[in-house]
């Protein structure tokens, strides 16, 4: 059975946030990753701190807001895989409704890939 694009983006959040090389930035750990799919990507950082995992999705570049989200608890992690994976799918599906209509117009393209 074929995974969807959310599971997907799960399964590789998943492996990168536990198997991943982590940074210590002074008062957190901080990890980047890069989301692709469909020629389109999402920069994701995560960070860490004593209780809490937070997690950033850069969209700017696509005239969409970034989004960022803390989470506390125990399924902090997890939490923050799901929501992560969920939004992250949701850029990547608005970029993709923008810019299929001017596939064949390059100019048009880059236009609507910026949101303008």
């Amino acid at each position: 059975m074929a995974k969807t694009m959310q599971e997907w983006f799960e399964d590789y959040l998943t492996k990168e946030f536990y198997e991943g090389a982590w940074r210590f930035r002074g008062t957190e750990f901080m990890r980047v990753v890069q989301l692709k799919a469909n020629e389109h990507f999402v920069v994701v950082h995560l960070s860490c701190g004593y209780g809490w995992v937070k997690s950033r999705i850069l969209s700017d570049h696509y005239g969409i807001d970034n989004s960022v989200r803390m989470f506390t608890g125990q399924t902090a992690a997890e939490d923050c895989i799901k929501w992560t994976a969920f939004k992250a799918r949701e850029v990547i599906e608005t970029v993709v409704d923008r810019v299929q209509p001017y596939e064949n117009n390059y100019n048009k393209y880059l236009k609507a890939l910026r949101g303008e």
